[in-house]
């Protein structure tokens, strides 16, 4: 079921209990996330995320997310119902799902109640359904045998730290220098 299904079935007068954000999450996105499995232990509302362009830092917020084992797995953007979804709205919210936390979350979500795009931070795709508890367990589990093992990061920072002349150094920096001006 999607957030539009879930209020017809059980939002009453939607249209007129739900005018701003805050009503969409509170009486559309928590019930409807608690169907889904969540419950309010796994939620973090308002979260500030600094973000650096430049030399200038600004934080933004992020309306809900859903946390397990203490990581960001699902940045939720609400909407008004008023407001049309955009593709300004879905970069949004891929760049807070990106920039809360390292490794980014899983999914980014925008609705108003009426629309919804869900979209997978890693592979692009779209959906206008919100992974339920046992799939973003699913995900998570995926997500994680996609990492890095000790011994293959052990393996990386050897290789990483093999330079041990200063003049080698300099002749990779000139190397890459070349390539960058080429391609410039």
């Amino acid at each position: 079921m999607n957030i539009a299904e879930y209020c017809i079935k059980h939002v009453e007068n939607f249209n007129h209990a739900v005018k701003t954000e805050e009503d969409l999450k509170v009486k559309v996105i928590l019930p409807f996330l608690n169907t889904l499995g969540y419950s309010e232990s796994f939620f973090r509302f308002e979260n500030n995320i600094p973000v650096q362009v430049g030399t200038k830092s600004t934080v933004v917020k992020s309306d809900i997310e859903v946390l397990f084992d203490g990581h960001v797995q699902m940045v939720i953007d609400t909407k008004r119902p008023s407001h049309s979804i955009s593709e300004r709205d879905v970069i949004q919210v891929v760049s807070y799902a990106k920039l809360v936390a390292t490794p980014p979350a899983l999914y980014g979500v925008v609705t108003n109640g009426k629309e919804t795009v869900v979209i997978n931070i890693f592979s692009g795709q779209r959906t206008d359904i919100v992974p339920d508890k046992k799939q973003l367990l699913r995900d998570i589990e995926k997500s994680v045998s996609n990492t890095f093992t000790e011994i293959q990061l052990r393996e990386i920072k050897s290789v990483l730290l093999t330079i041990q002349e200063h003049k080698d150094l300099f002749n990779v920096i000139d190397r890459c220098k070349e390539i960058i001006e080429k391609k410039g």
